[in-house]
């Protein structure tokens, strides 16, 4: 018997997931490497936001679907609530951020709060529900 099987590439929302957090960081560090790369900072920052936005939507009824069967707290899904609640607080800062930044503000503490969740999310998803223990 295998100990445990990788189950990571029949989910659609790992190719969004990771296609933005590689947007993210990419962006994140062409910045740091050289300030005057602002302009493509913030084209890959928008386009991870963007797959981010789509991901969500897209994953809204099985949010719902998860949330409806926690009738008490001894049935709340903590793996699932944990993944859902870093994620949000990671995009609520990439809304900060993104407001900031078109305000002109350089803020760096939401960029860097969005990509640290977001890089959570994400191997936590592999972890949990990627390999099958």
């Amino acid at each position: 018997m295998v100990p445990f099987t990788f189950d990571i590439f029949n989910h659609w929302d790992i190719y969004l997931g990771l296609s933005a957090l590689v947007a993210l960081a990419l962006g994140t560090v062409l910045y740091e490497w050289n300030h005057q790369l602002t302009k493509s900072h913030a084209i890959l920052v928008v386009l991870a936001f963007i797959l981010t936005t789509i991901n969500i939507c897209l994953i809204i009824p099985q949010t719902i679907g998860i949330w409806g069967s926690w009738t008490s707290i001894a049935s709340v899904d903590w793996v699932h609530l944990i993944h859902i609640v870093v994620g949000a607080v990671g995009y609520g800062a990439g809304i900060i951020a993104f407001i900031t930044g078109l305000s002109g503000n350089r803020t760096k503490l939401p960029g860097y709060i969005t990509l640290i969740c977001w890089g959570f999310c994400f191997i936590y998803g592999i972890v949990v529900w990627g390999v099958n223990l």
